[in-house]
C-alpha cells in the first residue's frame, strides 16, 4: 500500500515466459494454437514456397536422370535443408512458457533429423571420393558445403548445450543472453546453405546429369531467404515497441552522470547497502566510460578542425577548377571523417551504456534509514506500549462488515474474483467521509486538488520506480491488452497509486521556481496485481487489487551545485517531508485509531526512495502475526530521482532549466485498510456496532455508530 514502493531491493530475474530463440516481446502464437500454425504465418509462406520448390527441382532432376550412389547425395542435402527450415519457421513466434519448451524440444529433434540428413549425404560424397581422394573438397561448392556441414554441427551442439546443459556456460542466464546469437547464426548457415545449392549447379555432376538452371536455384533461394529475414525485421521491430524499449514519445532521460562518475564509491556502497548487488560495479564502469567518453571529445578536436579546413579548400580547389587537387582534397576528407565517424559512435555508445548503468541504479539513502532490516520506531499515536489495548473477541473487520450487512466479498468473487468487494450502505458512507476529511486536513495547509487519470503510460510507471514485476516475481501492476491494430504504439497500465500519474503531471516540463514548492493531493481509484502476494492477508480490506486513495504529491527546489551533503539533498524536501508526516498524524490521531511511526530501513525502500516513513495501526484480528501492526500510510523523499526520468525541470529567475526538482510523495488516506481499521478498533461487541469517529461524522450525516440492520 506503500506510496513509494517502486523497484524491490532485488531486481527480478528476466520473465519466464520469453522466446527461447527470441528476446522478451517476441510473441505471436496465441495459446491456444498449434505449432503448424507457425509454419504459414506471415513471410513463413514464402519461405515455405521457396524450400519447397527448391527439394522439388532437386528430387526432379535425381529421378529424371540415371540414378546412381552419387545421387543419393543432392537428395539427402536437399531434404535436410528442406527440414532446417521447418525448425526455423516453427519456433520462431513461440508464445507461453509451456509452447516454449514444448517448441524447443521438437525444434532441437528436427535439426537432429536435418543434421542427420546431410552428415549422411557428406559420407555419400566422401564414399564416392574413396577411389580419388585427391578431388576432395577441390570446388568452390565443395568448399563452401564443408564450411556449412561444420557451422550447422557447431550450432547443433551450442543449441543442445544452451537448452539441456546450460550450466556448461555458466549459468542459465548465461545461457539464455547468448540465444539471439544462436538463432542469428541459423539464418546464416541457411544463407550458406542455398549459395552451396546454386553453386552445385556449376558442378559437374549437374552439367552432365542433372542439368538443373542456375536461375530457377536462385529463384528458390531468394524466396527461403525473403521468407525468414522480413520475420527478423519484425520481430525486432515488435520487441522494441512491446518490451523495456521506451517510445519516442517518452520523456528523455537525464541520469545524474556527473554526481555518479565524481562519486564512484558513494553510489557502489549505496548499490550494496540496497542489496543491489549486482549493480554495485556499475558506478565505477560509469566512471570509465565516462572518461572514454571524454576523451574521444577530446581527440576529436583535431580531426573535425581538419575537416573543416579541408572542406574549405575543397570548395576553393572546385572554384578554381583545380580538379587533380579537389580529388586529392575529396579522398583525404573520407579518410578524415570516417575517423570523425567512428569515434563520433564510439562515443555515443558509451554514452548510452553509462545512461543504461545510471537508470539501474537505486537512490542514495538518507542517514536516518536504518540498515539493520529493522524499522525504527519514532512515535505512538493513541497508543501506550507499556499499556497496549487488549484484542477484542471477534473483532475482525471482515466479519464485523459482513454481519453488519456494509461489506460483500463472496458476491464480489462472483463478479470478478477474489481480492475484490462491495461497499454497501454505511461503508460507502463512511468510503466518502474518509476521503472528505483526509482533503480537508490538506486543503486547510494549502494543498490544491486534482483527479488524476487512473491509466498511464507503461514507461510513466517505470520512470516513477514502478516495474510490471516484484523481486519476487509477483506481479506488481495490470498492463492493458493492446488490440492488433494498436501493436506499435506505447502500452498502457492501470496506476497502482495516484503518485505515478501525479509526478507525470509535469513530465517534459518546467516548473517555475517561485512557484516551488508545488503540493497537491488527488483521490484516485488505484489497481495493484499483488494482493496477497506475500501469502497473508488473505481475506478482507487489507490487501485488495482495487482501491480508493487519497495521495500527496509535492516538487520542491533542488540544491545548486555539486554538494552531496544530506543537508545540501534534503534542504528543501526534508520540510515537505515533514509537512505530509504531520498531516498523516493529523488524520489518524484524530480518527482515534492506535498507531506508531517508524523509519523505514533500506530493505523497505524502493528504487525511488531516500527516505521513508511508514505509519502502522493496531488491527485486533492481526494480532497473532505482526504483533497486531498493519501499514495504513507512506512518505517518500524522491529526490530528483523521478524527475530526472520524467524530465521535469526547474526554471529559475534567469530562464535556466539546467535543476531537477526534488520530489516527495504521501498518503493521505487509503481507504480500504482505515475503513478496516476503524471497524476492528471501533467494533463495540456488547452492542454490536462500530462507533463512527467524532471527526467523521459531519461526513455522514451526524451517524454515530453502524449497528444490526
Amino acid at each position: 500500500m506503500a506510496s513509494a514502493t517502486g523497484i524491490p531491493e532485488n531486481n527480478p530475474a528476466r520473465d519466464e515466459e520469453e522466446p527461447l530463440l527470441g528476446r522478451p516481446g517476441d510473441v505471436t502464437q496465441q495459446p491456444e494454437q498449434g505449432f503448424q500454425w507457425n509454419l504459414l504465418t506471415g513471410t513463413a509462406t514464402v519461405a515455405q514456397a521457396g524450400a519447397w520448390i527448391l527439394t522439388a527441382l532437386v528430387w526432379a532432376a535425381v529421378f529424371e536422370a540415371d540414378f546412381s550412389f552419387f545421387s543419393y547425395h543432392p537428395l539427402l542435402n536437399s531434404a535436410g535443408i528442406l527440414i532446417l527450415v521447418q525448425s526455423i519457421l516453427l519456433l520462431q513466434p513461440t508464445s507461453t512458457q509451456k509452447q516454449k519448451v514444448q517448441g524447443t524440444y521438437i525444434h532441437s529433434g528436427l535439426n537432429f533429423v536435418a543434421l542427420g540428413l546431410l552428415i549422411a549425404g557428406l559420407v555419400v560424397i566422401e564414399m564416392n571420393k574413396a577411389s580419388h581422394p585427391k578431388t576432395r573438397f577441390q570446388s568452390i561448392h565443395g568448399r563452401f558445403g564443408l564450411a556449412v556441414y561444420i557451422l550447422l554441427f557447431l550450432q547443433f551442439l551450442i543449441g543442445v548445450a544452451q537448452f539441456y546443459f546450460p550450466n556448461v556456460f555458466g549459468s542459465v542466464d548465461n545461457a539464455k543472453a547468448i540465444y539471439k546469437y544462436h538463432r542469428m547464426s541459423g539464418y546464416l548457415i541457411i544463407v550458406l546453405s542455398t549459395i552451396t545449392i546454386c553453386l552445385a549447379t556449376q558442378t559437374g555432376f549437374n552439367e552432365n546429369v542433372l542439368h538443373i538452371r542456375l536461375w530457377a536455384v536462385i529463384v528458390a533461394s531468394v524466396l527461403v531467404v525473403l521468407g525468414l529475414v522480413p520475420r527478423i525485421k519484425k520481430r525486432k521491430l515488435d520487441a522494441n515497441v512491446l518490451h523495456n524499449v521506451r517510445p519516442a514519445t517518452a520523456p528523455k532521460q537525464f541520469p545524474d552522470l556527473k554526481g555518479i562518475r565524481s562519486n564512484p564509491e558513494l553510489y557502489s556502497s549505496n548499490a550494496s547497502l540496497r542489496n543491489y548487488t549486482k549493480h554495485k560495479h556499475g558506478p565505477a564502469r560509469i566512471a570509465e566510460l565516462s572518461q572514454r567518453v571524454a576523451e574521444l571529445n577530446k581527440g576529436l578536436v583535431q580531426p573535425r578542425r581538419e575537416l573543416k579546413a579541408l572542406e574549405k579548400r575543397l570548395v576553393a580547389a572546385r572554384a578554381s577548377k583545380k580538379d587533380d587537387e579537389a580529388l586529392e582534397i575529396h579522398a583525404a576528407i573520407k579518410s578524415v571523417r570516417k575517423l570523425v565517424d567512428d569515434a563520433s559512435a564510439e562515443q555515443e555508445q558509451a554514452s548510452e551504456q553509462a545512461s543504461v548503468l545510471a537508470l539501474a541504479l537505486p537512490n542514495l539513502t538518507s542517514s536516518q534509514t536504518p540498515t539493520n532490516d529493522e524499522p525504527k520506531v519514532l512515535e505512538h499515536l493513541n497508543y501506550r506500549p507499556n499499556d497496549p489495548p487488549q484484542a477484542v473477541a471477534g473483532a475482525d473487520h471482515s466479519a464485523i462488515g459482513q454481519d453488519l450487512g456494509i461489506l460483500d466479498f463472496s458476491s464480489a468473487s462472483t463478479t470478478t474474483g477474489w481480492g475484490f468487494y462491495y461497499f454497501l450502505d454505511e461503508a460507502v458512507q463512511l468510503e466518502h467521509a474518509l476521503i472528505q476529511y483526509a482533503t480537508s486536513v490538506a486543503l486547510r495547509r494549502g494543498w490544491k486538488m486534482v483527479t488524476p487519470p487512473s491509466l498511464v503510460y507503461s514507461h510513466i510507471a517505470d520512470s516513477c520506480g514502478f516495474q510490471p514485476r516484484d523481486a519476487n516475481d509477483e506481479q506488481q501492476i495490470w498492463q492493458i491488452a493492446q488490440a492488433e491494430r494498436d501493436v506499435g504504439k506505447p502500452k498502457r497500465s492501470l496506476a497502482a497509486t495516484a503518485e505515478i500519474p501525479l509526478a507525470a503531471l509535469y513530465a517534459d516540463k518546467a516548473i517555475q521556481e517561485e512557484k516551488l514548492p508545488l503540493k497537491l493531493i488527488g483521490t484516485s481509484r488505484c489497481y495493484r496485481a499483488e494482493a496477497g502476494a506475500r501469502g497473508v492477508d488473505t481475506k478482507g480490506l487489507y490487501r485488495v487489487h482495487e482501491f480508493t486513495k487519497v495521495e500527496m504529491f509535492a516538487w520542491a527546489d533542488s540544491p545548486v551545485g555539486e554538494d552531496l551533503t544530506e543537508a545540501a539533498m534534503a534542504r528543501y524536501s526534508t520540510e515537505i517531508f515533514d509537512e505530509m508526516v504531520s498531516i498523516q498524524k493529523e488524520i489518524l490521531s484524530t480518527l482515534g485509531l492506535p498507531c506508531r511511526v517508524l523509519e523505514m530501513p533500506t530493505s523497505d525502500l524502493g528504487a525511488s526512495a531516500f527516505r521513508k516513513i511508514d505509519i502502522e495501526a493496531f488491527f485486533p484480528s492481526r494480532v497473532s502475526r505482526d504483533e497486531g501492526w498493519g501499514e495504513l500510510t507512506s512518505v517518500s523523499i524522491c529526490t530528483d530521482y523521478q524527475s530526472r526520468r520524467l524530465n521535469t525541470r526547474i526554471q529559475d529567475r534567469a530562464g535556466s532549466r539546467t535543476r531537477f526538482p526534488h520530489t516527495i510523495n504521501g498518503t493521505a488516506m487509503a481507504v480500504p485498510r482505515v475503513m478496516a481499521c476503524i471497524l476492528e478498533n471501533g467494533w463495540r461487541p456488547e452492542e454490536g456496532c462500530v462507533a463512527i469517529p467524532h471527526v467523521l461524522r459531519p461526513f455522514m450525516g451526524g451517524t454515530e455508530k453502524i449497528g444490526p440492520k
